[in-house]
C-alpha cells in the first residue's frame, strides 16, 4: 500500500478516492492512443507477472484462492491544477478479492496525455499544459483512472519594460502586459485597460503605448483577465521611492509591503534591510516589494529604518516594527525560548522576575560562557493584549513555550513572595560530617561500567547465574567463603558466619570483624522487620522484583571490615555478583549487600561504634537494594546502564520512598521543615545534598561559595568532569532523587497509568538514558523538564507550589541563609550579567524593573565575540510578583 497523498508544498493531505473495478471504468477512448496501447500491455504483464508468482507459491487446483489484485483505491478521484508546474502525489491502495489491503504490489502509473500532466512511478502527478485528461493506475489486472485538469488561473501580471523611463518629453515606448499563473506561466493574452495616476508626467494609451508629457514620474495600472498591475515611469531621472511600508507595526517574521517607486521586478536586483539586517523578498515589481520581516539583532517594539536600494539608487524609510512574539506575565507565568531571545511587553505595575539561565548539556564537563543583556523600546508598540502562543506548558513554536506555576496555593491564587528566614540554624555542617558517605560508590558504578563494557555493553543473563556457591539457604551459624569485590578482577575473601537468618535477609559477619558480634539478635530481627515490612514492600512496588540469582529468596548483608577500609564508602552492591564466574570472575552468584561494620578503636579507617552503623543501616540497605532491583531491570531488558544521576538519584529517591512509609508521612504533602527534621534518618540526604548544590560550605558556613549553582551541576561527580566550586562528591544524589520527586509529583499520581509506582518503574526500565528517560516517560520535552524543575528551586511555595511533595522555601528557609538558592539581583531597566553554567545547571537573576517598565527585550550571547549561543542554552522568564 503506497502512503498518503502529497502536495506541491510537501504538506500530506488527506484523500478520499473510490476503487474502480478492472473493467468498463476507464474515461475516455483510452484504446485509441498510444499511452493506451501501452496501458494494455502494461496490464497484461502485470497480471502474467501476478500469475506466474501465484503458480509458482502454489501447485495445487485452488492457487486461484491466493490474494490477487483485484481492485485500486485512489486517494483522489480528480485533480484540479490552478498553474502549470503544480504537483500532487497520488496514492493507490490495492485490495484482493476480499477486499483486503495487499503490501508491496507494483503499481504501474500512466497519462493519456503527456502534454496536460505527467506522472512518475510513485505516483507524482504535474501539471505540463491546459486542458484535461486520464492518470491510470494498474496492478495486474487491476487499475483505477483518476481524472486531472489543468485550468490556469491569472494571478497578476507581468510587464516589459519594467519600469518605464523616458528621457524627455514626447518620447514614447509600448509596454507589454502578460498575464501569469502562480509559477509565473505565461497565458493566453486577454485584453488589457489602461490606467495612469498623474497624466500631467505620462499619458497611455489603451494599446499600452506610454508617451512622456513632463519631467515627474508616475504609476500606470493595467488591468486584464480580472488581475489588475502596477509600474512606475519616470520621466527624466528615474529614482527610488520608498511611499509606505505596511502593516504598522511590522512583526518579525511575518510579511509586509513596501510600495514606492523605480524597484526592480527581479527580486534578485534589490537590497531590502531592517536596521541594516537584510530581508527576504518574496515578490517584486517596480511598485511593490513584499518581504519577510527579518530578526533585528533581539530588538524590542521601536521604530525602525528600512532601506531600499535598486539599480545604485536608494531611499530611507522609518517602520515600526515588532518582534513575532511580545510576551506579557500574570504571577506564576514563564516563558522559555531556546537560541536565547526574549521579547516581554511593558509592564504598568510594580513587578518582578525570576530570570534563568540553562544549560541543558549532559555532559558533566560543560561549562558554558554566557552574557545576558537588556534592551527597551517603545511604550507605544506595546501589546494591547496578552500573548498566548502556549498552554500550560510548551508551545507550537519550536525552541519556545510558555509554563505555569503548577498547582497555587491558596485556592489557585499566586502566593505572596516569601522573605527569606534564617531560622535556628540547624547545624547543617554537622550533619554534612557525620552522616554516612557513600560518594565512593562512583568507583563501584565506574567498575561495574567497565565490566559491562567487556561484555559488549549487554548484561549477563540472570537465569544462568543460579549455580553459585550461595544458592543453598545459609543457616544460623553456617560460615561462607564470600569475596568482597573490587570490580570483577580484583577483590578480597573474607570468612563470614550467619548471625541471623529472617523472613527477607540472612545477616552475614566477617569472622575478623574487630568487633564481633556486631548487633544483638533482637537488633538483627528488628532490620530484618524493617526490611520485610516497608523496605522491600516499597521497593519492588517502585522499582520491580529481584531476580533471586542465588534461588533462596533472601538478601545477604555482609558487615565486613573491608568497608570500613574504603575511602567514601559506607556501603555498597556491585552488579557483577548478578552474573557467573565466567561472566565476571568475583562474582557471589547473589543478591548480597556490602556494609561497613562497628569498629569501635577505628582499626579499619574511622572509628565506628554500634550505634553509629545501627543507625545508618536502614536508609543505608535501603539506597543500595535499590541499586540490585534497578541493575536486574537493566540486565533483564538486556539495555545500555543508566547515567549514573540516574542510579544515584533513584537510590536516593527510594529512602524517601520508604521514609514516608516509617514516618506515616506521603507523596504530594508539601511536607515542610518540621517533617524533613522529624525523619532526618530518612529525608535528610536530598536536603543536604541540595545545600552543597546550592552553594553551602560546611568547612566555611558563614561564606556561600561563589557561583553556584551555576558552574556546579549534578549529572555527574568531579571525576566524571564536574569540576565546579560546590562540593561535589554527592552531587549526583540528592538533587537527581528531588528532580526524580518532581517528576513522580507532576507526571505521576493520576495523571499516569499505575501512578507513581508505574512511573518510577517506566523510569526505571527504559531502555533510554539520561534526561531522555524522562522525556519518553512523561512526554514532555527535555528542555521543557530543565526549565520547571530550574525554576522549582527557587519558586517551590513562593510562587505556587511547583514540588508538591516537599515545600523548598520552608525547609530550606529554617536553615542557615547560605544553605538557600541565591539568585544574582538587579533593579536596573536593562539587567546585565556575565555567568558561566554547568551541564543542566541554572544561573539566576532576581530582577525588579523601574515601574512602569518599557517593553524590554532580553537575549543571551557569548560573551567575547556576541555570538549566538550552542543549542543546549536556554533563556527562561518567570514573573514572581
Amino acid at each position: 500500500m503506497y502512503s498518503s497523498q502529497e502536495g506541491k508544498d510537501g504538506m500530506r493531505r488527506p484523500g478520499g478516492g473510490g476503487s474502480l473495478g478492472a473493467k468498463g471504468s476507464r474515461a475516455g477512448p483510452l484504446e485509441a492512443s498510444s499511452d493506451m496501447l501501452s496501458l494494455s500491455l502494461v496490464r497484461r504483464a502485470a497480471a502474467f507477472t501476478s500469475v506466474t508468482a501465484l503458480v509458482a507459491c502454489s501447485e495445487s487446483p485452488t492457487a486461484d484462492l491466493a490474494p490477487q489484485p483485484t481492485t485500486i483505491e485512489l486517494s483522489a478521484p480528480a485533480v484540479t491544477f490552478a498553474a502549470l508546474g503544480d504537483t500532487v502525489t497520488v496514492t493507490a491502495t490495492v485490495r484482493d478479492q476480499n477486499g483486503q489491503a495487499m503490501e508491496d504490489v507494483p503499481v504501474t502509473w500512466v497519462t493519456a496525455s503527456q502534454t496536460v500532466a505527467s506522472v512518475t512511478d510513485g505516483g507524482l502527478v504535474t501539471a505540463t499544459g491546459a486542458g484535461s485528461t486520464t492518470v491510470t493506475a494498474v496492478a495486474g489486472d487491476a487499475d483505477a483512472s483518476l481524472s486531472v485538469a489543468v485550468i490556469q488561473v491569472p494571478v497578476r501580471l507581468r510587464f516589459a519594460p519594467d519600469p518605464v523611463t523616458l528621457v524627455e518629453p514626447e518620447d514614447t515606448v509600448t509596454v507589454a502586459a502578460t498575464i501569469v499563473d502562480a509559477n509565473d506561466n505565461p497565458m493566453p493574452p486577454e485584453p488589457v485597460t489602461w490606467s495612469v495616476d498623474s497624466a500631467q508626467y505620462v499619458e497611455v494609451s489603451q494599446n499600452g503605448l506610454v508617451t512622456a508629457i513632463a519631467d515627474g514620474r508616475a504609476v500606470i495600472t493595467a488591468t486584464s483577465a480580472g488581475v489588475s498591475g502596477e509600474l512606475a515611469a519616470f520621466v527624466g531621472d528615474a529614482v527610488v521611492v520608498i511611499g509606505s511600508v505596511s502593516p504598522s507595526p511590522m512583526v518579525v517574521g511575518s510579511e509586509a509591503i513596501i510600495r514606492g517607486l523605480g524597484f526592480s521586478p527581479n527580486a534578485a536586483e534589490n537590497d531590502v534591510r531592517l536596521d541594516g539586517i537584510p530581508a527576504q523578498i518574496t515578490l517584486a515589481s517596480s511598485v511593490e516589494l513584499r518581504i519577510v520581516v527579518p530578526e533585528a539583532d533581539c530588538r524590542p517594539p521601536r521604530e525602525g529604518e528600512v532601506t531600499v536600494e535598486a539599480r545604485e539608487m536608494s531611499d530611507t524609510a522609518s517602520a515600526a516594527v515588532r518582534p513575532e512574539f511580545l510576551d506579557s506575565f500574570e504571577v506564576g507565568e514563564g516563558v522559555y525560548v531556546i537560541g536565547g531571545c526574549l521579547h516581554m511587553d511593558a509592564g504598568s505595575s510594580d513587578e518582578r522576575y525570576l530570570v534563568g539561565i540553562l544549560s541543558a548539556s549532559e555532559v558533566p564537563s560543560s561549562l558554558t560562557p554566557a552574557r545576558l543583556a537588556a534592551r527597551t523600546g517603545s511604550r507605544v508598540l506595546a501589546s494591547p493584549a496578552r500573548a498566548t502562543d502556549g498552554g500550560r506548558v510548551g508551545s507550537t513554536v519550536p525552541g519556545r513555550g510558555r509554563f505555569l506555576a503548577p498547582v497555587m496555593p491558596s485556592g489557585g491564587a499566586p502566593a505572596p513572595l516569601r522573605a527569606d528566614r534564617a531560622g535556628p540554624a540547624l547545624d547543617l555542617g554537622r550533619l554534612v560530617a557525620s552522616r554516612p558517605d557513600r560518594s565512593g560508590e562512583v568507583e563501584i558504578r565506574a567498575a561495574e561500567r567497565a565490566w559491562l563494557e567487556s561484555l559488549g555493553g549487554v548484561g549477563p543473563a540472570l537465569a544462568g547465574a543460579r549455580a553459585g556457591p550461595l544458592r543453598a539457604p545459609p543457616a544460623l551459624g553456617d560460615t561462607l567463603d564470600i569475596t568482597v569485590p573490587d570490580g570483577c578482577e580484583e577483590g578480597t575473601a573474607v570468612r563470614a558466619i550467619v548471625r541471623h537468618v529472617g523472613q527477607s535477609a540472612a545477616f552475614l559477619e566477617d569472622v575478623e570483624n574487630p568487633v564481633r558480634p556486631a548487633f544483638s539478635v533482637d537488633q538483627y530481627r528488628d532490620l530484618d522487620e524493617d526490611l520485610t515490612q516497608s523496605t522491600l514492600q516499597v521497593l519492588t512496588e517502585y522499582f520491580g522484583d529481584f531476580a533471586d540469582v542465588d534461588d533462596n529468596d533472601l538478601v545477604l548483608v555482609l558487615l565486613t571490615k573491608e568497608v570500613n577500609e574504603r575511602e567514601n564508602l559506607a556501603g555498597f552492591v556491585f552488579s557483577g555478583d548478578l552474573g557467573t564466574p565466567q561472566q565476571c570472575a568475583n562474582s557471589n552468584q547473589a543478591e548480597i549487600f556490602y556494609g561497613f561494620a562497628p569498629d569501635t578503636a577505628g582499626v579499619h579507617g574511622d572509628p565506628r561504634t554500634r550505634a553509629d552503623v545501627l543507625a545508618a543501616y536502614p536508609s543505608l540497605i535501603t539506597h543500595e537494594l535499590t541499586h540490585i532491583l534497578q541493575f536486574t531491570a537493566i540486565f533483564s531488558r538486556q539495555g545500555p546502564v543508566k547515567s549514573t544521576w540516574e542510579l544515584e538519584g533513584g537510590a536516593t529517591l527510594a529512602e524517601q520512598l520508604v521514609g514516608y512509609v516509617v514516618q506515616g508521612d506521603g507523596p504530594r504533602l508539601n511536607l515542610g521543615g518540621a517533617e524533613w527534621d522529624a525523619g532526618r534518618e530518612w529525608y535528610n540526604d536530598w536536603v543536604v545534598d541540595m545545600a552543597l548544590y546550592f552553594g553551602f560550605d560546611p568547612d566555611e558556613p558563614t561564606v556561600p561559595r561563589p557561583n553556584a549553582p551555576e558552574r556546579c551541576s549534578w549529572v555527574g561527580l568531579e571525576s566524571q568532569g564536574n569540576t565546579g566550586p560546590c562540593e561535589n562528591r554527592r552531587a549526583v544524589y540528592g538533587v537527581p532523587s528531588t528532580l526524580l520527586r518532581y517528576v513522580l509529583d507532576q507526571y505521576g499520581g493520576l495523571n499516569y497509568p499505575g501512578g507513581d509506582e508505574a512511573l518510577m518503574k517506566e523510569l526505571t526500565t527504559s531502555p533510554y538514558s539520561g534526561i531522555e528517560t524522562l522525556e519518553r516517560a512523561t512526554g514532555e520535552n527535555g528542555i521543557v523538564l530543565l526549565v520547571q524543575f530550574g525554576a522549582t528551586l527557587w519558586a517551590d511555595d513562593r510562587v505556587g507550589n511547583w514540588l508538591l511533595s516537599w515545600d523548598i522555601a520552608d525547609i530550606f528557609g529554617g536553615l542557615r541563609p547560605e544553605t538557600q538558592l541565591r539568585p544574582y539581583v538587579r533593579t536596573d531597566a536593562t539587567p546585565t550579567l556575565d555567568v558561566s553554567v554547568r551541564a543542566a545547571s541554572n544561573a539566576y537573576l532576581l530582577w525588579t524593573p523601574p515601574a512602569p517598565h518599557d517593553p524590554t527585550s532580553l537575549r543571551i550571547r557569548t560573551q567575547v565575540d556576541d555570538e549566538p549561543l550552542p543549542e543546549h542554552m536556554a533563556l527562561w522568564v518567570l514573573r514572581i510578583q
